[in-house]
Parts: structure tokens; sequence; C-alpha cells
């Protein structure tokens, strides 16, 4: 039985991305050991499901276009570096996204209910839209990457978000390689 590596994603619009990847070179002048990702992989996961048998992939989909049909398309502001846990012990850095209306919250929970359906298990911990620009990999020039992770200017851009993604990652020794299997729009489908 053939196995794909999946995982479901909002991505941001091409001129946020090229604001996301402006501000990531300025955090990697750091010089902090941290794997940066590029322009091409900035996306927010709503759900990663993981391994998954080929055979599933018309269920997966069925239920994510149904998912899609009951969420409208989100106004989000993109704002702010942070780090996940803290500034104290970064391992994650992101790139925050402020949900004024609650659509991708709302939004997240359908896709998380549509995959339940499926069989996956519920994510436990609670929902923080973002983009992950950055995971740590060593503690070096880690107080440099905390005190620019403070003072860097991320320029607020807003955006709807009008679909989501099916994304096979596809894992290597130079990192993994994501590729857009399946595109949803959101709303109701058209008349």
């Amino acid at each position: 039985m053939a196995h794909v590596r999946l995982f479901i994603a909002l991505s941001p619009p091409p001129p946020i991305r090229r604001e996301i990847s402006r501000c990531v070179q300025e955090l990697e002048e750091t010089r902090a050991q941290v794997r940066w990702e590029r322009e091409g992989k900035f996306h927010c996961t709503l759900k990663f499901l993981g391994d998954v048998e080929d055979r599933t992939l018309p269920d997966i989909l069925s239920r994510l276009a149904t998912a899609a049909e009951s969420s409208l398309p989100a106004r989000v502001l993109f704002e702010q570096v942070g780090c996940f846990p803290d500034l104290h012990d970064p391992r994650v850095i992101w790139i925050g996204m402020t949900d004024p209306d609650r659509r991708v919250a709302a939004l997240q929970q359908n896709v998380e209910d549509a995959m339940a359906l499926c069989g996956f298990d519920r994510e436990t911990r609670p929902f923080h839209a973002h983009v992950t620009v950055g995971r740590v990999k060593g503690r070096a020039h880690i107080r440099e990457l905390t005190t620019r992770i403070k003072s860097v200017t991320f320029q607020s851009r807003e955006a709807t978000l009008a679909e989501i993604e099916l994304i096979r990652s596809d894992l290597r020794p130079s990192g993994s390689v994501y590729t857009p299997l399946h595109t949803i729009h959101l709303g109701p489908p058209d008349q």
C-alpha cells in the first residue's frame, strides 16, 4: 500500500510571501543556528495528517470540500514576529496572523471535524494561526536572534484567504519538499 505524507494549509499571497522573506533575511543576519524556510514553503498549517494511505485520498478530499463549503474566505492580518514557546527558549520562529472575524479559527475547526470523520486524531493543542519561518537547531547566537526578533520590523499586511490546499511533504536529506496536490475554494460553490 502506497503512503503519502500530507498536511492541510492556507498559503499567503505572493506580496506577503515577499515581505516575510525580507524579514527572514534580516533574522538570518544573526547567524543563529536556525533552519530557515524559503518563500515557496510559507504556509499556515490547519491540520497535519502525517503518513496517509493513497486509497484514503478520495474520502479526505470529499470531506475537505464539505468543510470548505461551510467556511467563508478569511480576512487576516499578517503581523509581528514571534517564537514558540517564548523568547527565553525559542524553538520555532513565526509570523503571526490576526484573525479579527475568527474565520480562520472556524475553518481550522471545520477541517479538524472533517478529518476526525476520516479517522484522524484531533489536535489537543490550541490552534494559533501563524506562518513558521524557522526552526532553531542550536544555541549559538541565540541572544542575537531573540534581540533581533524583538526589534525587527515586519510591515503589517492584510489579505483575504479564499482557499485551502492539501499538500504533500516529501522528506529529503536537504529538507522537506512541498507539493500542492489539491486546492479547494472556501464558501459555497458557484451556482
